[in-house]
């Protein structure tokens, strides 16, 4: 008797990657969107903010936003959104206007100083009451 391995393949399935043959940037050269070892801080931020402006201009930037936070793609710019928006989920949503507070949930809640708590360095005494 001989084991082996059977590999049992998907069903191919073009509903989750037809949106890249609409995309702006199909034709564009990749490196573009990632970054080259060693790329300076200075020529990062400009080519982020080119990739992004044809990101902004695209038919399908919010299937592409989507798709990347749906794999968690670790690299690259994907609808809009560098590798760093989408590690720390500060992306905005592609349609949203800038200056908008993406800010919801827990995170909004740790940020939130309760009113009943006291101010750091003040203590109230149960004596202090207006007289």
């Amino acid at each position: 008797m001989s084991a082996s391995l059977t590999a049992h393949p998907y069903a191919p399935s073009t509903e989750m990657w037809d949106w890249q043959l609409h995309a702006r940037c199909r034709d564009m050269d990749t490196d573009l969107f990632f970054s080259p070892d060693g790329e300076t801080r200075q020529a990062r931020r400009y080519r982020e903010e080119f990739v992004t402006q044809i990101c902004h201009s695209c038919p399908v930037v919010t299937e592409c936003h989507t798709y990347a936070q749906t794999v968690r793609e670790p690299y690259g710019i994907w609808g809009g959104a560098t590798e760093a928006d989408r590690r720390f989920s500060t992306a905005r949503t592609p349609r949203q206007q800038p200056g908008t507070s993406t800010a919801t949930g827990s995170a909004a809640r740790r940020l939130t100083v309760s009113s009943r708590h006291p101010r750091p360095g003040r203590q109230e005494r149960s004596g202090d009451a207006a007289d």
